[in-house]
């Protein structure tokens, strides 16, 4: 299994959203992945919010931007975790594969990132 979930920075606690990371149809690996690493999380088909945010985001917020629609949120592997099964005295078996735990890399990422995945507008786009 390669699980990918998401925390908040202020509270540590769960965005409620869980993914699985794939590689060509089948299910990845994210056991390369270590705390510390910097992960860009990508995000296609998203240009309704990639002009609002190029509109709206705060002075030095560093919003990097290519092709249209296309965003890219910066994230930071905080934990990484395994689970085993007990079977018998003196031996496990893995039942799933490495997950890890991101955390925006600033809080203004996490916006972006709470927008995109729970639909959770930034205060600093306008409404409407």
């Amino acid at each position: 299994m390669a699980g990918i979930t998401f925390r908040d920075r202020k509270h540590q606690r769960s965005i409620d959203a869980d993914f699985t990371l794939y590689e060509r149809d089948q299910v990845g690996d994210v056991s390369t992945y270590q705390i510390g690493d910097v992960v860009g999380v990508c995000f296609a088909d998203q240009h309704a919010k990639q002009k609002a945010i190029i509109k709206h985001c705060p002075v030095g917020f560093g919003f990097n931007y290519g092709d249209e629609g296309f965003i890219q949120v910066l994230c930071v592997v905080v934990q990484r975790h395994h689970s085993i099964l007990w079977k018998s005295i003196g031996r496990f078996e893995e039942i799933t594969g490495c997950g890890i735990v991101l955390e925006a890399k600033s809080g203004y990422w996490e916006d972006v990132l709470r927008w995109i995945i729970v639909d959770e507008k930034p205060e600093w786009v306008p409404s409407v």
